[in-house]
């Protein structure tokens, strides 16, 4: 390809970007809710970083790990006046949902949070993993043909004419695990007109900030998960940056 050919499709690329959508316009909501909700004020901790205040000896790297996995998911949804393709802006917006939720299950998993209570009070975590396990592990779904990709409320038409829709409820059942798989192979082989219905972004990420709060609460209102989490995740005398500062909380 001559190289204005590659400059005419990167300028059309750029120019298209530029309009709006409805997509765009949806990320824009999720972004103001998910900043309003973490940082309250410029001169304020943010929500994570509140957690610093539950360990007065030495340094915890929970708040930390889990400030610096939300700054990356918050920079991505700056950028939402590019976003253009909704396979794109989803794939990349659970898969960054999904790293910081699996920093939840493990801090969870060291306190030793029986399963019973994860699957009762953090679903929307699950709701993510299952997902995230769609997207890295399609499974069956690699012999369907031309699916298209919708997500929930995006106003685009009737969906119901559709044999199969992968949903929440889709992932929820086939996703979890491999002992569905015979069934997912005879649902989806050759399927055609087939639609992908990711969950809307703002009422999901209503639900993912319910689950960050209540995981906040898990370690402020409970001594033992703190105790706990001081013995393994503590510091005594940690080193101190150029700034005076020991975090990297904003």
């Amino acid at each position: 390809m001559k190289i204005e050919d590659i400059e005419s499709i990167v300028n059309e690329v750029y120019e298209n970007l530029g309009s709006d959508s409805k997509l765009k316009d949806d990320f824009e909501k999720v972004l103001i809710r998910y900043l309003q909700f973490h940082k309250k004020a410029i001169d304020e901790d943010s929500f994570f970083c509140e957690i610093h205040k539950n360990f007065n000896d030495g340094h915890n790297c929970v708040a930390c790990n889990l400030n610096s996995t939300n700054e990356r998911i918050i920079n991505f949804l700056y950028s939402f006046k590019f976003f253009d393709d909704i396979y794109t802006t989803y794939s990349i917006f659970i898969m960054l949902l999904y790293l910081q939720v699996e920093c939840f299950f493990e801090y969870m998993s060291i306190v030793k949070i029986p399963e019973p209570y994860l699957l009762k009070n953090f679903r929307a975590l699950y709701k993510i993993k299952r997902w995230a396990n769609f997207l890295k592990h399609p499974k069956s779904f690699l012999l369907v043909h031309h699916p298209s990709w919708r997500y929930d409320d995006d106003e685009q038409g009737e969906i119901n004419s559709h044999k199969v829709i992968v949903n929440t409820d889709f992932v929820e059942k086939y996703y979890k695990g491999d002992k569905m798989n015979s069934e997912l192979y005879a649902n989806l082989k050759r399927k055609e007109d087939l639609i992908v219905l990711f969950p809307n972004p703002y009422k999901l990420i209503e639900e993912y900030l319910a689950a960050q709060q209540r995981f906040r609460k898990l370690i402020s209102e409970n001594l033992m998960v703190r105790e706990i989490l001081e013995d393994e995740a503590t510091i005594k005398q940690h080193f101190e940056e150029e700034d005076g500062s020991t975090t990297n909380c904003k």
